[in-house]
């Protein structure tokens, strides 16, 4: 298993807090939470191997955690919902199957944040886009929080993949 290199800020700055309590005559309160901070980063932007089928055909789960929901889309309401993403009407022409389907994936504290592609293919970054921070259990969040969209698109499918964010 190996870890995301985004970590190392994060571990630069738990030593860093962890220097700041020690020299503030707490030496080992700052030690402990500067080891307890690193540990926990490590352990937040793991990444671990996955292997996908061989099959191109086969559409994979993106993320780690737990699936919330999965939900069959009307054409209303995916089209909602991507033109929230940003996706003008020739992109939405991508999406020519009938039976949308959302699988929404919560990821807690605990889990791999590290988000995979679901299909393989050409991806297309369409942007960030602000929003609210609401708590990502609540099925809400999916249409008002901040995310990121990227469309991923191939020969017999198109996957439109939105990493909302929560509070945290």
């Amino acid at each position: 298993m190996s870890i995301r290199r985004e970590v190392l800020p994060f571990i630069a700055a738990s030593f860093a807090a962890a220097v700041v309590i020690a020299a503030c005559g707490c030496p080992y309160g700052g030690a402990a939470l500067g080891v307890i901070a690193v540990l926990y980063f490590l352990w937040f932007f793991r990444d671990p191997d996955r292997t996908p089928p061989a099959d191109p055909n086969v559409i994979v789960a993106g993320a780690d955690g737990t699936v919330a929901n999965i939900q069959d889309l009307s054409t209303d309401e995916f089209r909602s919902i991507a033109s929230f993403c940003g996706l003008d009407d020739d992109q939405l022409s991508l999406f020519t199957k009938p039976g949308v389907k959302r699988v929404s994936i919560f990821l807690n504290l605990f889990s791999v944040h590290v988000n995979r592609a679901p299909i393989g293919g050409e991806s297309r970054f369409l942007g960030y886009f602000p929003g609210k921070h609401l708590f990502t259990f609540t099925e809400k969040s999916s249409d008002v929080n901040q995310h990121n969209s990227i469309l991923i698109t191939n020969g017999s499918t198109s996957c439109l993949v939105n990493q909302i964010v929560g509070p945290i």
